[in-house]
């Protein structure tokens, strides 16, 4: 495979990403590490809430001031919500979900129904992009 190949791969915005992470993320625990752990660990998945800081740019789909749990201050970005699987002495992503703020007037960059179907071209349903505006994680 070809350097351009693997750059016109990442560049692309007509893929699934999140599949790809999945499927990519299940096959490399299912086959690789899986079979590396002993009985007696303990396989986890674990969630992590982070903030994406974006504090040079203006005019990011979804940017808005976000609250930094670490050190209690609001800034500009996402907040970067992954799940990966722990093995004890790894982490391996599985997968993410950039989340923004539910409040409109706390969102720098005005999100508009056309910038949204662009945005999230992948997933068919604009229904399903509901949680990008989530306050907190609802696991109901």
């Amino acid at each position: 495979m070809g350097k351009d190949v693997a750059f016109d791969f990442l560049n692309s915005v007509s893929y699934k990403w999140r599949k790809f992470l999945l499927l990519l993320s299940s096959k490399i625990i299912k086959n690789r590490l899986y079979p590396l752990t002993v009985e007696e660990r303990v396989n986890v998945l674990t969630f992590n809430d982070s903030i994406y800081s974006r504090a040079c740019n203006k005019a990011v789909e979804l940017l808005a001031k976000v609250h930094d749990y670490a050190t209690g201050k609001y800034v500009k970005g996402l907040r970067l919500l992954t799940m990966g699987w722990s093995g004890g002495n790894n982490f391996i992503p599985v997968a993410f979900l950039l989340l923004s703020s539910r409040k409109e007037k706390n969102r720098y960059f005005p999100v508009r129904a056309g910038n949204l179907c662009v945005l999230f071209r992948n997933i068919a349903n604009i229904r399903n992009n509901i949680p990008v505006f989530s306050q907190n994680l609802d696991l109901s």
